[in-house]
């Protein structure tokens, strides 16, 4: 029996509560001060559970436990736990009317969570709300608002706003000196200084600040981010070496490189990033020094004024291609372009092709493009603020419009028009020198690109070339300025797939020989000492033979079939192309440029070349959009995911190519910049607007025609599509509407079947291999490793991942048993042996299936997205570089292995997804985004049932995604449109 309890015994429970609160309260924080964050998680969930229930949700003390929590999750990285739970906190503050400490705290880390989030404009805006909340509070406070300043600039160095981010933190580091703050947190806002001033090429300016960032940081014995900031300091020492001829601080470089690795080895494994990363770097570092060291060896430092600099000398050609474009600004396009070719005279004395010599290319096509627009009547670029306003108007009723060979030139002026006949003329030969000229992916050509390809729509439109030459000019541009790092991968891999290994060890030398040849040259044209041309011949003296023995390689590398040369230059030509191509496919080589996006076609038999304009900043922006909308972690919502732009990006990239690519074709893809982010299938190709009466077949029939007719009419046309597409959507539910364009196969990947390119140049294998099929040879699949103390909410067990394995062993015929590794067996060193030992390139299939993991930041010596192996070792793009692949196709369904997560979307696929197509794989398949388990797993497992059966990659991957859109619990585009095929997606299976 129990007895009934006094009436004082109440109270002692109340008492104890409140204790039990306080000591939950004080030990929570104690063990977030130690760096315990997941204790604290524990003490203070706890907490936050009776303080709720003892005073109620809406009290004060619920909001400010919340925050406690908050920052807990913070710690351990879970933003959108802390970003819960701050909103529901300020919400409590501000509907009690309390605005005092508490409520600042609160809205701190509220801008702390968007800044840990990548979220930077949101972070942005927080921070900006907070600064000033701090100025109100007086100077009391200005330690707390200097430090609101320093993550506000660092939000804008993420988002490469220098401008922006320098004088906030002049003025964060004036405060933290004069209020004398801790030497580290000095020592923090100096290296981000210093970080913006490296970024702006003032190496000087910031190697000052970075020597007084490691003097505090030696003063207050942290060494981690002393070993980080003896990197940076590094970085800045080598590229002044490069930039002043100073050999001794290339050697000094060295020397800050190795005591980084020593820091990192003596706190990290050896497998750790941070030490392979600090190794990486300081590998540059020695090989800077080897090099500059040799081509200066006797010169010294020197802060001294810059010596007189005679006629030709490069700083004369860099002021002269300065001063074209002030002219140019001015729109004295006359002076602008004498002074364009002036610098390229000069230049071309320093070699064709060269440094410098492109320098003063780019800016006479620069000229030339801007002299062009301004005699059309087309925006310029840089104009006075009335003509920037009314350009800006003319843009806007513009924004969409699509040209192509009809459109009909503006009323021009006859002596205007034989002008820019005599410009074109002159425009177009130097197209077809630019295609000649061999760009490296640091160049970043993008505005170059753009400007050639207006000149070819230029030529075009006043009749100084035919369509057929545009079109086949257009497409050699576009393939030249997307070639990247992945297109080079993917030309080696299929190389691989046709040629013996004597020829491989052949074309190996030749790319060694190469690169010494390139950095000679480099070497040579860029130094600043050069007075004459003699003393640069001079110099030259080692380029004959390293030209003779690279020419007697290239003898011995062709064949019959011109193979080697077709595959590893820049381009296809367009008919070659064609050749390869089957009655149901099309070539489509999209290019995102600066004013517009351009368009080139290609069937066996027909081609087009279209340009529709559209500023490629609302590009990026409707991409950024739409995968924002696809992008949530486990255990939230889905996000409503943007189908107005999904239709709006359709409406400017496919729907003007909708008469020419008739429905189910398989579409072999090649673009640039924000749409290598996007999976093409999850774009709206119906648009069953206004109502649902209206059937495609009418809609199909107001859209035919020329597009180069009635431009206006039917860009208004367009608009109203768009409109009443956007009242369609607001009307009812995103399930709803996600359903209905389901039902009426309305996506993009119902209409077409799409392989992402990086180069066209590997199609010269289809005639080689006749059809392309995957080789029914052996399997293997690492996957669900035992990650060790890696396990965690982050990186749970997968156990999906081996039936995922088991399913595509079983397509391809393969032993389960001897070809899947998981568990304790997934280690990176066992994947090293089967490399080694040849084993690994047996395999006609490989798949990873395991997680990725990302850089966090900036400062994150993890260079690019990395794989997750047993015991916690992270496979990275070098090491993928290293391993020897002969792959028919590599399998990647972690998530984002596409595009690297929290990083540029310009990004050309991920530096991992390039480094498997360097190693030898001739086709991936990728995530755009962040892939859900189960719905990968059901993905993973149709995909091989459908390729066991024949059919060829690209329906293999339609069928995959149909049946998870077919089903209600994967209907999001978030689940199903992820994964993209990179490489041809013709092949299949090869029969028993």
């Amino acid at each position: 029996m129990t007895s009934k309890p006094a009436a004082g015994d109440d109270s002692e429970g109340e008492t104890d509560n409140f204790l039990r609160m306080i000591e939950l309260t004080h030990a929570g924080r104690a063990a977030l001060a130690r760096g315990e964050a997941r204790s604290a998680i524990e003490l203070l969930s706890e907490q936050h559970k009776l303080v709720v229930a003892e005073w109620g949700s809406d009290a004060i003390f619920s909001a400010t436990s919340a925050v406690d929590l908050a920052e807990a999750y913070l710690a351990c990285g879970d933003t959108p736990e802390a970003e819960r739970l701050l909103e529901w906190a300020l919400d409590r503050y501000q509907t009690l009317g309390v605005e005092d400490e508490r409520f600042v705290r609160a809205l701190s880390s509220h801008a702390m969570c968007a800044y840990l989030a990548a979220d930077y404009p949101r972070a942005e805006s927080r921070f900006i709300d907070l600064i000033e909340r701090y100025r109100t509070l007086g100077t009391e406070r200005d330690v707390e608002r200097a430090m609101a300043m320093d993550h506000l600039a660092q939000a804008y160095v993420r988002q490469s706003n220098f401008e922006a981010a320098e004088p906030l933190l002049l003025e964060a580091l004036a405060i933290f000196e004069s209020q004398n703050v801790e030497a580290s947190i000095v020592a923090i806002c100096q290296g981000v200084l210093a970080r913006v001033r490296f970024l702006t090429a003032r190496y000087r300016e910031a190697e000052q600040l970075q020597r007084k960032a490691i003097a505090s940081y030696e003063a207050c014995h942290d060494e981690l981010n002393l070993a980080k900031e003896l990197d940076h300091l590094g970085a800045t020492l080598t590229m002044r070496a490069q930039s002043e001829e100073q050999p001794v601080l290339a050697q000094e470089a060295v020397t800050y490189g190795e005591r980084a690795v020593a820091i990192f080895e003596k706190y990290y494994p050896a497998n750790h990033y941070s030490v392979l990363g600090s190794k990486q770097n300081l590998a540059r570092y020695q090989a800077a020094n080897a090099s500059i060291g040799k081509m200066f060896p006797n010169r010294t430092t020197s802060d001294g004024p810059e010596p007189h600099l005679p006629k030709g000398h490069p700083a004369v050609i860099a002021a002269l291609a300065n001063r074209s474009q002030q002219l140019c600004d001015n729109h004295d396009y006359e002076s602008a372009l004498a002074a364009a070719d002036q610098a390229r005279q000069h230049a071309q004395v320093f070699g064709r092709a060269g440094a410098l010599d492109r320098l003063a290319f780019k800016q006479l096509i620069a000229v030339l493009r801007r002299y062009c627009s301004y005699l059309i009547g087309e925006p310029t670029g840089l104009l006075s603020p009335i003509e920037s306003f009314m350009m800006q108007m003319r843009a806007h009723e513009r924004r969409g419009i699509v040209e192509d060979e009809k459109t009909p030139l503006p009323a021009i002026e006859p002596a205007t028009i034989a002008k820019l006949k005599n410009l074109l003329n002159e425009a177009v030969r130097l197209v077809g020198e630019a295609c000649g000229f061999e760009w490296s992916a640091g160049d970043e050509p993008h505005e170059f690109a753009s400007d050639l390809l207006e000149i070819l729509h230029y030529a075009r439109l006043v009749g100084v070339i035919d369509n057929d030459a545009s079109v086949r000019q257009a497409f050699d541009v576009i393939q030249i300025y997307s070639y990247h790092g992945a297109a080079q991968g993917l030309a080696s891999a299929a190389m691989q797939a046709v040629e013996t290994g004597a020829r491989r060890l052949l074309r190996e030398e030749h790319r060694l020989a190469v690169l010494e040849r390139d950095s000679l040259v480099r070497a040579l044209i860029e130094a600043k000492d050069r007075t004459s041309a003699s003393s640069a011949a001079a110099r030259s003296a080692e380029l004959p033979g390293l030209e003779q023995k690279i020419a007697a390689i290239e003898l011995q590398l062709r064949d019959g079939h011109g193979l080697h040369e077709r595959l590893f230059a820049s381009r296809i030509p367009l008919e070659v192309a064609q050749v390869s191509l089957n009655s149901n496919e099309a070539l489509v080589a999209v290019y995102v440029g600066t004013r517009a996006v351009f368009l080139v076609a290609a069937r066996n038999s027909s081609i087009v070349f279209r340009r529709v304009e559209i500023e490629g900043g609302l590009v990026r922006s409707m991409c950024e959009s739409i995968v924002k909308s696809a992008t949530f972690s486990p255990g939230e919502d889905a996000p409503k995911f943007d189908l107005v732009a999904a239709l709006r990006l359709n409406d400017l990239i496919f729907y003007p190519l909708r008469q020419f690519l008739d429905a189910d074709f398989h579409l072999l893809l090649l673009t640039n910049g924000p749409l290598l982010a996007l999976p093409m299938g999850c774009l709206v190709a119906d648009s069953i607007q206004e109502t649902e009466n209206q059937t495609s077949a009418e809609q199909d029939s107001e859209s035919a025609g020329t597009f180069g007719k009635d431009l206006e009419a039917r860009f208004h046309e367009r608009i109203r599509r768009l409109h009443g597409f956007h009242r369609w959507v607001n009307s009812r539910t995103i399930e709803e509407a996600q359903s209905a364009i389901s039902a009426r196969h309305g996506w993009l990947a119902d209409r077409y079947r799409i392989s992402l390119m990086p180069s066209f140049a590997p199609l010269a294998t289809r005639s080689v291999e006749g059809n392309a099929t995957i080789r029914r040879r052996a399997f293997l699949g690492m996957g669900d490793p035992a990650l060790g103390s890696k396990q965690d909410a982050r990186y749970p067990e997968m156990p999906e991942t081996r039936r995922m394995l088991m399913a595509l062993a079983n397509a391809v015929g393969s032993d389960p048993v001897s070809d899947i590794f998981s568990g304790a067996a997934a280690t990176i060193e066992r994947l090293v042996e089967l490399s080694e030992s040849g084993q690994l390139a047996a395999r006609s299939v490989v798949c990873f299936a395991t997680h990725a993991v990302y850089p966090q930041d900036d400062d994150d010596l993890l260079a690019d997205a990395g794989l997750l192996f047993a015991d916690g070792e992270i496979l990275q793009a070098f090491d993928v570089g290293n391993l020897r692949l002969d792959a028919d196709l590599v399998l990647l369904p972690a998530c984002f292995t596409a595009s690297p997560a929290g990083r540029s979307i310009t990004v050309p696929l991920s530096g991992l997804a390039q480094a498997f197509l360097v190693a030898g794989g001739r086709r991936l398949l990728v995530s755009h985004w962040p892939v859900e388990v189960g719905a990968t797993e059901r993905f993973i497992r149709t995909f091989a049932a459908a390729m066991k059966g024949s059919a060829q990659l690209v329906d293999a991957l339609a069928q995959a995604q149909q049946q998870l859109r077919d089903s209600k619990e994967y209907a999001h585009p978030a689940f199903w449109a992820g994964f993209s095929l990179v490489g041809d997606g013709a092949a299949k299976l090869a029969s028993n």
